[in-house]
């Protein structure tokens, strides 16, 4: 037998690159490089078997290796190279193209295997259950609507993930995959209008409707536009309460997939209430009469992870309610007694849930929990003690900086000197929509004095830039490292090394109270937007 040499484990693209592939699934490195769509893997059998068919790669694209030349296509470019979508495969019912069940044209099928193998995994995180990586994919098949969106999210991050800053520019809807992605937009709306005005809808058609809610927030605020995304979320949640799905909280085993929409939304909604009282821009949507109720707790254990992982979202996005920004803050005495309780039960039901051990439960999804949990913990505090009621939280704050950084880095104890902190290189820019991380680490940077925990956390979220859905902690780091610079400056005790900031002028002596930042020289974050006017700048860079 001749010795042929062993098969290749690499990607599609890479053989056919004739370059070095890492392997890394779904998508290698060197297709994210170039803003590519990894075509995929083959299968183990297939490489012992030395199969060269349509059918090797998962993702059922093929092209003949003999023709290595770039291939022109519309004449476009992408990352500085030619655009090279996949080819229409003909051959036996197995290895049919799967993705022409709208549209024959090559540019949709390619920016939604982008989404199916890039973006995909990037809105999905630990706590997916299926939702992103399965069921919208195969919804996508069926309704018009999911499949345009989907590929006009793709189109995006595919520009984002080459260009962070193109959201910003005024000359972005320019750009080619923005003005593709607009016009799948268009074809989207069309498709959800046309189906809300002709049909009673089922609940896999309600399903696919907030589905397509969330992708297009996603759209919105990756192209800048905050308040558009604003009116997708409050739209979803008044979808949630009309359709009565809220009402499914209080089942012990509700639908996964309702479960998934009700958490992300529970998040999202979270999100836009810290960005806007961050600002001091009123919530639009106060009337207490469209919350939703409290469940109540049995003696049993959770169902479920995602279960547990919903309620204690809900109560995260009950307590971000009670910002004093807020219209129903006089009601939130008697509300935060509530919540304490409700908080103590949800610890007790989760404690069983793992003590139980049914299901395993992945580190990171459970770092990711916990610091979840901590972040609810922060939110009681104190509002008539100031900016000293943070002071009470320094364990958490603690708490909440080492799962982050555990999370990110893969390490228990990420370095904290000052030379670790000017040598470490920063990681390409990550979008993220269950991964939340850079929201509690911000909240951290803006209200703990602890100058160590402080510096921690924003050091994570500069060696980690993300925007996670609505939240742009690349935009954020900005802000806050000019408002602790603001304060450390100006309080003597604080002994602070920004050099960048020597032109603030030093205040004057310190009070006795507060820890790190004495009381006297501490603001607020909204005062600070506004004495900088950095506040007005900012929300004038939305877009509308």
């Amino acid at each position: 037998m001749p010795n042929v040499g062993r098969p290749s484990r690499a990607c599609h693209a890479c053989r056919e690159r004739r370059i070095k592939c890492d392997f890394i699934r779904p998508a290698c490195s060197q297709c994210l490089r170039i803003a590519r769509a990894c075509p995929g893997y083959r299968n183990q059998l297939d490489l012992v078997f030395r199969m060269e068919t349509v059918a090797s790669f998962q993702s059922n694209v093929s092209r003949d290796r003999r023709k290595t030349h770039t291939r022109e296509i519309n004449n476009t470019t992408v990352a500085g190279q030619e655009y090279n979508p996949p080819r229409a495969i003909t051959g036996p019912a197995r290895s049919c193209s799967e993705f022409r069940l709208f549209s024959n044209s090559v540019l949709e099928v390619d920016h939604f295997l982008f989404f199916r193998t890039v973006t995909a995994s990037s809105l999905a995180g630990p706590f997916d259950f299926g939702f992103w990586a399965k069921s919208t994919l195969q919804a996508s098949h069926v309704y018009p609507a999911l499949w345009h969106a989907t590929i006009a999210l793709g189109a995006v991050h595919r520009v984002f993930m080459t260009d962070i800053a193109l959201p910003y520019r005024r000359d972005s809807e320019k750009h080619r995959n923005v003005r593709f992605a607009l016009r799948q937009l268009n074809k989207s709306i069309k498709s959800v209008t046309d189906m809300l005005s002709t049909r009673v809808l089922t609940k896999q058609d309600k399903i696919v409707v907030l589905t397509v809610c969330v992708l297009f927030t996603c759209l919105s605020t990756l192209q800048g536009y905050q308040e558009q995304a604003f009116l997708h979320i409050s739209n979803g949640i008044n979808l949630l309460h009309q359709w009565g799905f809220m009402d499914l909280i209080s089942q012990r085993y509700s639908d996964t997939t309702i479960n998934m929409l009700l958490l992300i939304f529970f998040q999202l909604d979270t999100r836009k209430r810290h960005i806007r009282s961050g600002v001091e821009v009123k919530n639009d949507d106060q009337n207490t009469d469209n919350l939703v109720g409290l469940p109540n707790y049995t003696p049993k254990s959770f169902a479920s992870c995602l279960e547990a992982y919903v309620t204690l979202e809900m109560l995260i996005n009950r307590l971000a309610r009670l910002h004093p920004t807020n219209l129903n803050s006089e009601l939130a005495v008697d509300e935060k007694d509530i919540y304490t309780l409700t908080l103590t039960a949800w610890d007790h039901k989760f404690s069983e849930y793992l003590a139980e051990g049914l299901i395993k439960i992945e580190e990171d999804s459970l770092r990711l929990l916990r610091m979840r949990r901590l972040f609810a913990a922060v939110l009681f505090q104190n509002f008539d003690k100031d900016e000293l009621g943070h002071d009470e939280f320094f364990h958490q704050y603690e708490g909440i900086v080492g799962l982050a950084a555990t999370i990110l880095e893969g390490t228990k104890r990420p370095t904290s000197s000052e030379d670790g902190l000017r040598t470490a290189k920063p990681a390409p820019a990550q979008f993220s929509l269950s991964v939340i991380i850079s929201e509690p680490l911000l909240y951290t940077v803006k209200c703990c004095r602890d100058l160590t925990i402080r510096h921690r956390a924003l050091h994570l979220l500069k060696m980690y830039p993300r925007r996670e859905s609505i939240i742009d902690g690349i935009a954020g780091i900005k802000l806050l490292e000019a408002y602790i610079a603001f304060e450390e400056k100006s309080c003597p005790r604080s002994g602070s090394t920004l050099s960048e900031y020597d032109y603030l002028v030093p205040g004057s002596d310190c009070s006795i109270a507060g820890s790190g930042i004495c009381q006297k020289h501490r603001i607020t974050f909204q005062q600070f937007l506004k004495q900088s006017g950095l506040g007005a700048s900012g929300v004038g860079r939305w877009r509308t």
